[in-house]
């Protein structure tokens, strides 16, 4: 038995009223010393016995039998009868109020508070008769206060005023109010729980929830329920208030400005900071108790309490944003920072949302704003990201780049389409969520939602690698990102997401240059920005490795600068005559250079410099012809051998040519057995890759060229066997930082 259980049952034993309550299966569970003596009965004779067995030898009490009796049969329902009753003393006048007895939010029997009034009926002196019915009232007003401090953990006090106050308080049922809801939620907390002890998590929680409900409770607001780590506000019920949508503007801002405060709390204890988004709807809604017979909660329920949800998804951390039905319903002035326009689910056509930073008089509540420059970065970094749809990441892969950030806020480029509010998650060596907040066509601003635990690690990197000393400003960042790891042809569907199904194409960024490996279909995932026009670098001219150039966006955006080496030619005008027997009629509709674009086609030298990076060649080994090309730029080397089959007379030039190479990129498109029946396509095996890996000391392999039928499945299951952190399979989307 717990402390508070001990209390009431003293307080109970000690009233001079009696007590006695009754199970809904008729037997007696529990009555007080004073219900023994008005009643004259011994304790035996009652307690665990059933009220039939108890009172039902005798006719003469019939009216207290039957107002027990409707009190079982009626249940909820508090009733206060007045009724005679015989004892061996003579005929006692009782008063008996009942009610419903509750344990833990359901209905389990009933409660009779019996007074013996025998006395009062005959008293003709006023006084006395008031100061026994002021000793009765204070006896009731106990009980109260014993059933108050029981549900007042559980429910807001207004709830349970309303409850107690109300006959009909715990009645189902409810009515169509407007009032305005608030939802809050807090950013990346699922991830954050995750790597949290238990104890500590519920420690943090509880001192959050503490901190904000001081807000909701000074602005009258009611607290419907937690939600995981989000709470349900109302305000304007159960207590009716005029300006209730004032109120929330002014409870969500008050929020909002004790967030500093639970921070330096959670610092203290070695507990992350944590960044809250509010959003509000005022509207009609549903408001009453909810639930069964057995099982009631108090609550709000409608279109307009789900919009307040869907408000609150597109806010991001420190945010509140109010609805059109809310800012129409605050008659005080509003410092709006901005607007959004939105559609949500089930709201037909777009709402214009306000991102509210403060309300005036009589509250006067202002943010903070923090308004953070992006430090622009002068090498972007590439980085894959993927969009998230509800609580759903979707499986492909995109590719952009940072090109500025703070420490909340980044500006990321990118030929993908993306609109405000869109959710995103990055890959930065663990998930880092965010929101778009500006969109514009090639780059947007994003906000972060959630960090993960080598996000400082990440911008410390960042912030070296461009602290760099150059005398041009640019950095020692080196950079490759697979854009496409497909040989022959490109697949599509769920079993090719991991390794990704786009044919080959590599990005290669070192300081300001912008290197793309071969042009297939990969290219189409490119970012759409560069801090310099892009180079394109041919191994050969299978479709396969040159397909994604017709649909390039770069080529197609008048007088953009691009420049395309095409291997095999003695001169320029070969090179462009290459290129437009693939990408003329009948083939394509187009020559490139009709794209629009300032195009420069150009033979491959063997040996040449794009900006600081040197380009060496190779003859490759493959029917038709191909090269081999090793990037170098400041003492580091990244190799590309696409679309090579290991011969005897070539093995050695091409160790050679790989040694010491910081990344070899390798053909590895057969197995073993598969390379046996396959002799003269042109490609080769990770077991030949593994071979001139140890030959000549190559620091990493990258095994590229995957053939169709290679599914994420078979290339988790070749990767698991080559048992070596040294050796991988490309992934598209994936990003090495050499």
């Amino acid at each position: 038995m717990d402390r508070n259980q001990i209390i009431q049952n003293s307080i109970v034993s000690d009233m001079s009223e009696g007590v006695m309550t009754i199970r809904f299966n008729g037997v007696i569970e529990h009555v007080n010393a004073a219900a023994l003596a008005i009643l004259e009965k011994k304790e035996e004779e009652l307690t665990s016995n059933t009220f039939l067995r108890a009172f039902f030898n005798g006719e003469e009490n019939d009216a207290f039998i039957q107002c027990v009796l409707d009190a079982v049969y009626e249940k909820g329902k508090r009733k206060e009868n007045y009724v005679p009753y015989q004892t061996s003393q003579g005929v006692k006048q009782l008063r008996v109020v009942s009610s419903c007895l509750h344990e833990r939010g359901e209905m389990i029997g009933v409660l009779l508070v019996i007074s013996d009034i025998t006395e009062l009926t005959e008293m003709r002196d006023a006084v006395r008769a008031l100061e026994k019915i002021q000793a009765l009232n204070h006896q009731l007003e106990l009980r109260n206060r014993v059933l108050q401090e029981t549900f007042g953990r559980y429910l807001s006090d207004d709830v349970v005023k309303e409850i107690l106050d109300s006959p009909g308080g715990w009645k189902l049922g409810g009515q169509r109010q407007r009032l305005t809801v608030l939802m809050s939620d807090l950013r990346g907390f699922t991830a954050m729980s995750e790597r949290m002890k238990p104890q500590d998590l519920i420690n943090m929680l509880n001192h959050y929830f503490g901190e904000m409900y001081k807000e909701i409770e000074r602005y009258r607001g009611t607290l419907i329920e937690f939600m995981g780590d989000g709470m349900l506000v109302v305000f304007g019920a159960p207590t009716w208030r005029e300006n209730h949508a004032s109120d929330a503007v002014a409870a969500a801002v008050g929020m909002q400005k004790r967030m500093e405060a639970v921070n330096r709390w959670n610092l203290k204890h070695g507990y992350e900071a944590l960044a809250m988004g509010i959003g509000i709807n005022s509207d009609e809604m549903i408001l009453g108790n909810i639930g069964s017979e057995k099982r009631t909660k108090y609550g709000v329920l409608g279109a307009a309490v789900n919009l307040a949800g869907r408000i609150e998804s597109y806010t991001t951390g420190g945010q509140i944003l109010i609805s059109p039905g809310t800012r129409e319903a605050v008659k005080e002035e509003l410092n709006v920072r901005q607007t959004l326009s939105v559609s949500p689910k089930g709201v037909v056509g777009e709402i214009l949302l306000s991102d509210i930073a403060g309300i005036g008089s009589p509250y006067n509540l202002q943010l903070t704003l923090k308004d953070e420059e992006l430090t622009a970065l002068p090498s972007p970094v590439s980085v894959r990201f993927a969009r998230v749809e509800g609580k759903h990441t979707e499986e492909s892969w995109l590719v952009g780049s940072i090109s500025a950030l703070s420490e909340d806020e980044a500006l990321l480029n990118t030929g993908e389409a993306l609109s405000a509010l869109d959710n995103l998650l990055l890959d930065i060596g663990g998930n880092l969520y965010a929101k778009v907040t500006q969109a514009e066509p090639g780059n947007c601003r994003i906000t972060f939602t959630a960090k993960p635990p080598c996000f400082a690690e990440w911008m410390e990197r960042l912030t070296l690698d461009n602290a760099a000393d150059g005398k041009d400003g640019e950095t020692s960042d080196f950079t490759l990102t697979v854009l496409g790891t497909r040989g022959s042809m490109a697949v599509g569907g769920p079993e090719y997401s991991e390794y990704g199904g786009s044919t080959s194409c590599y990005l290669v960024q070192a300081g300001k240059e912008s290197i793309f490996l071969d042009a297939g279909s990969g290219l189409l995932s490119a970012p759409g920005v560069f801090p310099k026009p892009p180079v394109i670098l041919l191994s050969h001219l299978h479709m396969d490795h040159v397909i994604g150039l017709g649909m390039f966006p770069r080529l197609t955006q008048k007088g953009k600068k691009c420049s395309l080496y095409v291997p095999f030619c003695e001169d320029e005008q070969q090179a462009k005559e290459e290129i437009n027997k693939l990408f003329a009629p009948p083939f394509w509709p187009v020559t490139l250079d009709k794209l629009g674009a300032d195009l420069h086609i150009l033979p491959v030298p063997e040996s040449f410099h794009i900006g600081e990076v040197q380009v060496e060649t190779m003859p490759g080994s493959h029917p038709g012809g191909s090269v081999v090309y090793k990037l170098s730029y400041k003492g580091r080397s990244i190799v590309y051998a696409t679309d090579y089959e290991h011969e005897k007379t070539s093995d050695e030039e091409l160790a050679a040519f790989c040694k010491n190479a910081d990344l070899v990129l390798y053909d590895a498109q057969f197995e073993e057995e598969e390379y046996a029946h396959k002799k003269g396509f042109g490609h080769s095996t990770a077991k030949m890759g593994l071979k001139l890996m140890d030959k000549v000391g190559i620091r990493s392999l990258l095994l590229i060229h995957h053939d169709t039928h290679c599914t994420d499945r078979v290339l988790r299951q070749r990767e698991a066997e080559l048992k070596s952190d040294r050796i991988a399979y490309a992934k598209e989307g994936q990003i090495l930082i050499l």
